[in-house]
């Protein structure tokens, strides 16, 4: 019989995770809203960030709908033209004019009506990209590091130009994400901690010769720092302690009239505190059920690429998440990443929805593939 794909016999979709994310959306719409209206105001309208993030939220579930009718074999096929892409993005957005200065950090273009952080779209193009090299290196029966090492490197050169944005976070995320994905493909133990160790001095620069040493000595002694370097810190510590077990209740924030960037970064101590331990263990569990069931389509994913795709995609969402959990409660130096689906942003929600698009695509190709097998047999 034909083994032709018929998605239409298996339109079955991970209901597990399409009920996280979608979970994790509403969270993050109330929570927003929550943390925002004071900052809204500034711009004359208290429901400002509100009314965009619907509507990014919106884009992103069409998004989803219409990633589930194209073939994951799209993305293998344009990987090199994903990352050329990138790397041209990467490199106009440096170009004054173009890209928008905010924060001192030169990381958006402005297209009029939002602004795109191409560093979000230059993560998941890497991720294509890496996938593509590593399938077709097994493809090819190859079993050499250097065959690793080579499309990793390729990969640094758009790395780099975010870097000089300045922005350290992004480019760190984006080498373990990618290393995530060389581990999976084969690469040995002793070359990752080679490649770890040959990229520290960057870290170690990066740090030591800006400001940001300050916020390592203020992770180590926040309350002696509270007003200054550690202010931050110390105010998501205080909005968390503060929630108790059930939180102070929706729209009675106090935190979020003193902490910067409440609605982005630091979303999670607002969360903790108007939803309180109760609601955190809600939210730290639905996490976990959405990074467990991208590990699981990953898992069974119906092909080499699509197995480091979804590899690649796991870790782009599960990284920040532990990220910004760890920096929200004193556990890692204080560095903004977005908390995925929960945070203020439409480059991230977009580009993170596209991700679960994808994903789901994989999980409705991989249960395929397992009932033409059944059929044949």
């Amino acid at each position: 019989m034909s083994k032709q794909l018929n998605l239409k016999q298996t339109p079955t979709l991970d209901l597990w995770l399409c009920g996280a994310v979608l979970t994790l959306l509403t969270i993050g719409l109330v929570m927003v809203y929550s943390a925002s209206v004071f900052e809204g105001r500034s711009y004359g309208d208290p429901q400002y960030f509100i009314r965009k993030q619907l509507i990014f939220a919106g884009l992103g579930v069409t998004l989803v709908a219409v990633l589930l009718r194209i073939p994951t074999s799209f993305f293998q096929k344009y990987a090199i033209a994903f990352a050329l892409l990138a790397l041209v993005l990467c490199v106009l957005v440096l170009i004054p004019g173009i890209g928008k200065v905010v924060n001192n950090s030169r990381r958006w273009i402005d297209l009029g009506f939002a602004r795109f952080q191409v560093s979000e779209f230059a993560k998941l193009a890497l991720i294509f990209f890496m996938a593509a090299a590593c399938a077709h290196r097994n493809g090819r029966g190859l079993t050499n590091t250097k065959s690793l090492l080579v499309p990793f490197g390729l990969a640094l050169i758009p790395v780099a130009f975010i870097y000089l944005e300045p922005d350290l976070g992004t480019p760190l995320v984006i080498c373990t994400i990618l290393m995530v994905i060389l581990l999976v493909a084969g690469l040995r133990w002793r070359v990752f901690f080679g490649l770890v160790l040959a990229l520290a001095p960057i870290g170690y620069h990066s740090i030591f010769s800006t400001g940001r040493a300050k916020r390592i000595f203020a992770f180590l002694d926040p309350w002696a720092n509270q007003s200054e370097s550690a202010f931050q810190l110390t105010n998501t510590i205080i909005a968390i302690g503060s929630g108790g077990p059930t939180g102070l209740g929706l729209g009675k924030s106090k935190q979020s009239f003193f902490l910067p960037e409440a609605h982005t970064d630091f979303i999670f101590a607002i969360l903790a505190e108007t939803l309180g331990f109760i609601g955190v263990v809600f939210f730290v569990t639905t996490c976990v059920v959405l990074v467990f069931r991208c590990v699981r389509i990953a898992m069974r994913a119906p092909n080499l690429f699509t197995v480091y795709l979804a590899t690649g995609i796991t870790a782009m969402l599960a990284i920040p998440m532990v990220f910004n959990m760890a920096v929200a409660t004193g556990l890692l130096p204080t560095k903004g990443l977005a908390l995925p689906f929960t945070s203020y942003g439409g480059s991230h929600l977009l580009i993170s929805m596209v991700g679960v698009g994808i994903l789901l695509r994989i999980h409705l190709e991989s249960e395929g593939e397992r009932d033409l097998v059944e059929a044949d047999a």
